[in-house]
């Protein structure tokens, strides 16, 4: 009979049924990884980082990273769902609710459309299309022409209608 391996994450504690590299919630690398017996990864408390340079590295999207959308005016952290290849975002109806849904009053005081735009997923990039929305989708400060897929970038200033969104890769 056939038993299944358990690795466990030794920073989290989150147990994993297929050998991994990188622990899939946390990205520390796993103990079955390392190749001898004598071989530690231990975890610093005092390290410093450094600022990335804008000029590389900014819109690659690790395959286990996370989406999140974070609004200008509220501060409020909106997680993006990136189980599937494509997320819809707009607003909800009582028909219809997009993956990233903001409520009627909302949507419609920031001219958020029904189907305003669209993530994508492919490999280790991030695209964002407008949706042919009433008021339109703005990387940057930029008008996106509609149907065209652009590339999102980790602190990108993503603009539905009116409302502000700041973009983080975590």
């Amino acid at each position: 009979m056939f038993t299944q391996s358990q690795y466990i994450c030794a920073k989290c504690g989150k147990v994993h049924l297929s050998f991994r590299l990188y622990c899939k919630e946390c990205g520390f690398i796993m103990p079955s990884a390392l190749s001898r017996q004598d071989d530690v990864t231990i975890l610093l408390s005092d390290i410093t980082t450094h600022p990335v340079s804008a000029g590389w590295g900014r819109s690659y999207f690790h395959a286990y990273a996370r989406l999140t959308l974070r609004r200008n005016d509220t501060g409020e952290a909106l997680d993006v769902p990136l189980e599937h290849t494509q997320v819809l975002i707009g607003r909800a109806s009582v028909n219809f609710i997009p993956q990233v849904a903001f409520s009627a009053p909302l949507a419609e005081e920031m001219g958020i459309s029904r189907l305003h735009a669209r993530l994508e997923r492919r490999e280790t990039t991030l695209l964002v299309t407008d949706l042919q929305s009433t008021n339109g989708t703005f990387l940057d400060g930029a008008r996106l022409v509609s149907k065209v897929a652009y590339k999102l970038h980790n602190k990108a200033l993503l603009q539905l209608g009116k409302l502000v969104l700041h973009v983080e890769f975590r």
